[in-house]
């Protein structure tokens, strides 16, 4: 493991060097785009970064969201990040389509950009 060479906090010179996340777009140039700038800052800078690919797995819309969007199938079971908190799915959720985040009872509007799309037709608790 390599660790940080740094003269002004003796303290953390033996300490491996910190995690970095940079969340970007998704997308080929974009990842080699940032590789070559990792790869820079370790080389000049003795920086020792590395990229990672992270797709994100739903998007919420807009804040006032009750619901996310598959960006990719979600299997049942799976921890969906939203915001600061993780909503695990319940079922199987193909892509493209809604995953309550919030409980939505029977006759409740299901809220996706920003706004009412329909109602809800029974109960749904999150990661239905």
């Amino acid at each position: 493991m390599k660790f940080w060479k740094s003269p002004a906090i003796p303290a953390i010179s033996k300490s491996p060097p910190p995690k970095r996340t940079l969340q970007f777009g998704e997308g080929n140039f974009l990842r080699a785009f940032v590789d070559y700038w990792f790869d820079l800052a370790n080389e000049k800078a003795d920086w020792n970064g590395k990229c990672v690919l992270v797709q994100p797995i739903a998007i919420k819309i807009n804040p006032a969201d009750n619901v996310v969007v598959a960006l990719h199938p979600i299997a049942k079971g799976t921890a969906v990040p939203v915001e600061n908190t993780t909503v695990t799915a319940v079922e199987d959720i193909p892509q493209g389509h809604k995953m309550a985040i919030a409980p939505i009872k029977t006759g409740e509007n299901v809220i996706k950009y920003g706004f009412p799309i329909g109602h809800a037709m029974a109960d749904a608790v999150p990661g239905t």
